[in-house]
């Protein structure tokens, strides 16, 4: 089940009385993975001050600042980061469990985008626990069934029919979600209701008839002072409007639990509600179908449901009233129910049916009568043709008060977390270079190490650090991960049989280069591991095996580091790190002198006496310059973690001028951004940074960025805390907890306890005393030389088609080589010994019946449907047992079932060679060069298949279209979304000429992009008009769809090549790639060669910037390759194919 990330959202305003419950409530909540967005919509009490103080206590809550009033409020998802959105009203509480409710059904119904619950009211005053559950109650929220979608729920609204979603409207953040803004006015329209027809367009929604919301009623509410139900009708006015220019599938409702509402129903006024652990419930009297019961297990996925059954364990009954029902069958009922501890709880959903006017009788108040008469204390409560009848033994359970405690964190005064029986056991490697963990001074490794024990033992995981020498047999058996931080212990962590992780924190093997003793003995780790982690994707393809390489970012306290409110002036710069050239310390002083502004250095000196010497030679001009001002500069020296949490907060910029770090950003920068100060630093890696102005090693680079910031300054400090709160340790923690459960899972796959162990020795260990030669060739040639024979031998690593010599080297007993090619070779390696010059080892490759492993390095579809063909290709030529892994195994995997299909990271390792097919320049990962061919040619380059001929990729077609309106006439499918604008068709009003065109020509229009609207910013693309618009569906109902279709209109993506290998004609339009870079056999390429074109095939493409343009970038030629086709070439690639249509 995904792990979503939860976002969750409130605008406040003048909350002050009602903040704090609702955060009690949040808090409450066991599922962790969230971050809380607060925003005050300029309040005029303290809600403020009450936020800080919420923040301050804990790390997820981020405070954003509108822009204007009621920003927040009609757009939650704006600075939300989490997968889905779940906007809270600052006056009301959660219950418990909700969150975890909310993951679950996202996961069981992926098709919706938008899921909406009971809720139940309250006047003024919400519940504080169970024992005052019924007190100042008002109503439920009874959604009604009968709509198709919300449009048809809004035009039916009406005072007694107002109910047509529930309270807590939770939806996913799509790519650029917008919704508009409106002015209060006389219509004053709601937010919600804008929510939810706007969102119905991208997707289905589903009603969860659960209760997880207390919503309260008083004089200030929003809803309760402005509601008008002439706002709901401007919506509908304004959303029919619009929809005229797309069309939806009907219904929008997935309606998955419309038949079980009876029992749903009755539930929702129940202490059931607010259970934290599983009970066991009992629904009397529901008559329910096989089908119906199926459904209610999957509604209480959470408690045990059974039927008809009368249990000594029962905590919950709830029993229905059915029309057929009397006194007597009630009475019946009652008496088959053993004294115990449960709640019993009556219910119907047809009161008025149960009256005679007739004869004045009511057969409901006869029943009351019946339940009343067996002493109980029964609450009853009637609303909208309902009726409950609530009584209990005693209580079932008082919720735990939650209460802002003093420490650091939310806790809960009278309830213990419970260690969970799938918590781990965590033992981490102790560095074993002479400082404590967690570190009290400058210590950047040892601080890691520390953040993750303590996380984890918040979390209940139990954790140990011990040195390498002290684990034991027992550890091995008892400890579910081994977490290790160091290169250098790679032999006796294989030798000892551990099955370890790796993180490599080790910036010197960079530095100091592939021939180096780090280099080495990094890799070794790496190799040896069940996989490894690096905080830096600039390295991972450095190592020989980057395959068992993922990424983990470097994290931040920022409950312990966080912006002092008023900082001294003038401003002071500061900088943060060990002693080094690398670090740049000498750099930041210069900027500096030349800013004539003073600075601090923090750390201690270097190693190296020649830079210390440069070092202090600069300082002493900066202090005693003559021709510039002289400045102060300190130098601390290394200081202990609290002392330098007050040196930050009397600082403003950092100066962090590294040439290299393995944290991107690392946690000296982190630290910094957490205490609100910005960074004019460098990096390494390409990512998205707030509050961060990147320079060169430039000193008059750095001088001009220092100065940006401080004219910007408040800007810059705002955005370097935001940023600092999102890499929490807590959110580095939630990815690191899954490497540690798929650890876990690979323990197995190494010989960790003592009968393998002492296999392991014995096998690696030569009897007759002769020289081993280990060769590995699973990434590229790797050769080691183990014995108790002195030896040198020279290694040669031979192309046997070509017979050049791709690297040699000599090495000892006890060493290694490996030529860093990774693409297909045809190799012959041998080893000869330097003193005899006999050839003592010698291999040829030969693939017959061997295990071969290639995975895609991309999840884009059409590279997996480009590179599948050269796969199996590759699989005919060398006879292999070909193992093949994509992100998209079901589309091929029964049209190609010859190859082995693997899911991407499963750990799979049983092959002889592997190769991995990503987007490289000519290097060491490809002898081709990805911008010089096309993409079907990068694969057979890599994989060392010459002439390889344009193929199609043959793909399952597992449905048919069978949607009425798509079978009445001949349609024409099309796609206009992309993954950056450069690949856009920017032709203004393009794609609305071109579906006029085909209407002209007799066809409907069919778009089949995933998303209906989809960009960033101002560049924001939407599908065009008078087309019908099939969007959010699965892959198989878009083939089905394609597949029926005439031909296909798209750009140089995904659909493009899906089209191509449904063997549809393809009409492609793209100034983004030369017209080599895709296919060219049944396709139409409109491409406009006397303009700037082909930026792709030119210039690195960075997938982080959306409107990546490299030569005109905010220019009037921005994007000219494709502003410049005009539709008349696209009319005119349409009678093409329609005549070659016709000629079949």
């Amino acid at each position: 089940m995904k792990r979503f990330k939860l976002s969750l959202v409130t605008s406040c305003y003048n909350a002050e009385s009602y903040l704090e419950e609702l955060a009690n409530s949040v808090f409450y909540q066991t599922y962790d993975h969230w971050e809380w967005i607060l925003a005050d919509d300029f309040s005029a009490d303290s809600t403020r001050t009450l936020m800080e103080e919420l923040k301050r206590k804990d790390s997820r809550i981020r405070i954003v600042e509108p822009k204007h009033k009621k920003e927040i409020w009609w757009n939650p998802q704006l600075h939300a980061v989490g997968e889905i959105v779940c906007h809270l009203d600052a006056d009301d509480a959660i219950l418990p469990g909700t969150f975890e409710k909310i993951i679950h059904y996202f996961n069981v119904f992926p098709e919706a985008v938008l899921l909406h619950f009971n809720a139940n009211k309250y006047f003024n005053i919400l519940p504080q626990n169970t024992t005052n559950l019924f007190d100042n109650f008002k109503d439920n929220v009874y959604m009604t069934r009968d709509n198709n979608s919300f449009l048809e729920g809004f035009e039916k609204l009406w005072p007694q029919r107002s109910n047509i979603f529930g309270y807590l409207r939770i939806f996913k953040n799509l790519p650029g979600l917008r919704f508009p803004e409106h002015k209060d006015g006389d219509a004053c329209l709601s937010n919600d209701g804008q929510w939810l027809l706007h969102l119905e367009r991208h997707g289905k929604w589903l009603t969860i008839p659960r209760t997880t919301y207390l919503a309260r009623e008083h004089g200030e509410s929003e809803n309760f002072r402005n509601w008008n139900p002439r706002g709901e009708a401007q919506l509908v006015i304004n959303e029919k409007k619009d929809r005229k220019n797309f069309i939806l599938e009907y219904p929008r409702n997935i309606k998955y639990f419309d038949d079980i509402y009876d029992l749903a129903e009755s539930t929702y006024l129940s202490k059931l509600n607010y259970e934290t652990e599983r009970k066991l419930v009992s629904f009397v009297n529901f008559n329910y179908n096989e089908e119906q019961i199926i459904k209610a297990k999957h509604l209480f996925f959470d408690h045990d449901i059974v039927f008809e059954k009368y249990l000594e364990n029962v905590s919950y009954y709830f029993v229905k009233i059915n029309l057929e029902d009397t006194p007597e069958t009630i009475k019946a009922i009652i008496s088959r129910l053993s004294i115990g501890n449960y709640e019993l709880s009556f219910f119907s959903d047809n009161v008025h049916l149960h009256q005679n006017n007739r004869k004045q009788l009511d057969n409901i108040e006869n029943i009351k009568e019946v339940i009343l008469s067996g002493g109980r204390s029964v609450f009853w409560y009637a609303q909208d043709n309902r009726i409950h009848f609530i009584s209990a033994v005693k209580h079932i359970i008082d919720v735990p008060e939650i209460v802002l405690s003093t420490r650091n964190a939310y806790v809960l005064e009278k309830e213990e977390k419970k260690v969970e029986e799938n918590n781990l056991k965590i033992m981490q490697v102790h560095v074993g270079c002479g400082l404590e963990i967690p570190p009290k001074a400058y210590g950047g490794l040892e601080e890691v190490i520390g953040q993750y024990m303590r996380i984890a033992t918040n979390r209940g995981h139990e954790v140990n650090l011990k040195w390498l020498d002290d684990i034991t047999q027992n550890d091995l058996e008892k400890y579910d991960v081994f977490h290790n931080h160091t290169g250098g212990f790679w032999n006796l962590l294989r030798d000892r049989c551990i099955p370890y992780i790796f993180t490599m924190h080790d910036a010197f093997v960079k530095i100091h280069g592939k021939d180096s003793h780090f280099y080495m003995t990094n890799n070794e780790t790496i190799k040896n591991s069940l996989f490894s982690l690096i905080p830096t994707e600039d390295m991972i393809d450095f190592f020989l095996y980057p395959e068992k390489l993922r990424r983990l970012h470097h994290g931040v306290d920022t409950n312990y580091f966080f912006p002092k409110e008023n900082k001294t002036y003038p401003e002071r710069l500061i900088c943060v790190g060990g002693g080094d050239d690398r670090k740049g310390f000498h750099l930041a002083v210069q900027a500096a002198h030349k800013l004539g502004m003073p600075i601090t250095i923090v750390g201690p000196d270097s190693v190296h006496a020649s830079y210390n010497k440069k070092f202090y030679d600069i300082v002493e001009e900066a202090r005693t310059d003559t021709v510039f001002p002289s400045i102060d500069v300190q130098l601390t020296g290394n200081v202990e973690k609290q002392k330098l949490r007050d040196i930050l907060n009397e600082h403003h910029v950092m100066i962090h001028p590294a040439s290299l770090e393995t944290g991107q950003p690392c946690l000296a920068v982190l630290e910094a951004m957490s205490s609100g100060i910005p960074i004019v630093g460098t990096m390494q890696d390409k990512i998205s940074l707030r509050g961060f102005e990147l320079c060169t090693r430039e000193v008059d680079d750095i001088v001009n960025k220092v100065k940006l910031v401080l004219d910007n300054y408040d800007e810059y400090s705002k955005k370097a805390r935001e940023f600092a709160q999102e890499r929490d340790w807590e959110n580095i923690f939630d990815e690191l907890e899954k490497y540690y459960y798929e650890a876990k899972e690979l323990k197995h796959t190494k010989p960790f306890d003592m009968k393998d162990r002492l296999l392991f020795a014995y096998q690696n260990t030569d009897a007759d005393g002769k020289n081993i030669f280990n060769l590995n060739m699973q990434k590229n040639p790797y050769i080691s030389v183990k014995g108790s024979t002195p030896g040198n031998y020279r290694i040669n690593f031979i192309d046997k088609d070509t017979g050049a010599i791709h690297y040699s080297n000599e090495i000892s007993v006890g060493g290694w080589v490996a030529c860093g090619i990774d693409y297909y070779v045809n190799w012959r390696v041998e080893a000869i010994n330097l003193i005899t010059e006999e050839v003592e080892f010698e291999y040829e490759q030969d693939f017959t019946n061997k295990n071969i492993f290639i995975w895609f390095d991309s999840v884009a579809l059409g590279d997996t449907l480009a590179w599948i063909p050269v796969v199996e290709e590759f699989r005919k030529k060398h006879n292999c047992k070909m193992y093949c892994s994509t992100f998209w195994n079901d589309l091929v995997s029964d049209t190609y079932p010859e190859i082995t299909f693997i899911t991407p990271e499963s750990g799979f390792m049983d092959f002889e060679s592997s190769y991995r097919i990503g987007f490289f320049e000519e290097s060491l990962q490809s002898p081709v060069d990805m911008k010089a061919v096309s993409l079907q040619g990068l694969c057979a380059g890599i994989l060392g298949i010459k002439d390889f001929k344009e193929t199609r990729c043959e793909i399952k077609i597992k449905e048919k279209e069978k949607d009425p309106q798509l079978l009445r006439k001949p349609y024409v499918c099309i796609g206009i979304q992309s993954t950056a604008q450069a690949k856009y068709w920017n032709y203004p009003g393009g794609w609305d000429k071109v579906v006029d065109f085909l209407s002209k020509k007799g066809y409907n229009i069919v778009c089949i992009d995933k998303h209906h609207s989809f960009g960033q910013g101002e560049y924001f693309n939407t599908s065009p008009k008078n087309v019908i618009g099939r969007h959010e569906r699965t892959l198989d109902q878009t083939i089905a769809t394609l597949n029926r279709a005439e031909f296909f209109i798209g750009l140089g993506s995904g659909l493009s090549w899906l089209a191509w290998a449904l063997n549809k004609y393809v009409i492609m339009i793209s100034g983004f790639s030369n017209p080599n870079s895709e296919f060219s056999s049944k396709c139409f390429r409109i491409h406009n060669d006397t303009v700037c074109n082909s930026c792709y095939n030119r210039h690195k493409f960075d997938p982080s910037d959306w409107i990546w343009c490299p030569d005109h970038k905010n220019t009037d030629r921005m994007f000219e390759c494709t502003k410049n086709i005009e539709p008349v070439k696209v009319y005119d690639a349409i009678e093409e194919v329609i005549k070659l249509i016709d000629k079949k």
